[in-house]
């Protein structure tokens, strides 16, 4: 009885509860929010990072490594699901007009259009991790 608390209370806090009505059920349906299909298109659509699983790590639409493990977390590791036309000038929440961006970088992009990738990439966090040191963050994500 104990064991099966400590589960329940174990996934409960591993919920997002702001997005817990939309997790998978389409309702209640938010329009700005990309559902999993579009998601995992923008994911695969990502270019891959060279030497690194591409089910774990992509680089983001200015070059930068994200972790698939890290949506929607401020870290420099951290990306967001971008609308490359805004979603507050019309942009769809649809597949071809996502793009996954570096969290700084997307809250830098907020609702702007035709913005340069050189001005994106001047918010960027500048890793210059080594391969040891993308191992060892790995392994601590995902064991």
């Amino acid at each position: 009885m104990s064991e099966n608390n400590i589960n329940s209370n174990h996934n409960n806090n591993n919920t997002h509860h702001h997005h817990h009505n939309q997790r998978r059920s389409p309702s209640p349906y938010n329009p700005r929010r990309f559902d999993k299909l579009a998601r995992e298109e923008c994911w695969n659509n990502a270019e891959i990072m060279k030497g690194r699983n591409p089910d774990r790590w992509r680089l983001d639409a200015v070059g930068n490594p994200i972790c698939k493990a890290l949506n929607g977390c401020r870290g420099p590791l951290c990306y967001q699901f971008d609308h490359i036309v805004p979603y507050s000038k019309g942009g769809e929440s649809i597949s071809k007009n996502c793009q996954l961006l570096q969290s700084f970088v997307n809250i830098y992009k907020s609702n702007k259009e035709n913005i340069s990738k050189d001005e994106l990439k001047q918010v960027s966090p500048q890793l210059n991790f080594t391969s040891e040191q993308f191992d060892a963050i790995e392994y601590a994500i995902y064991g």
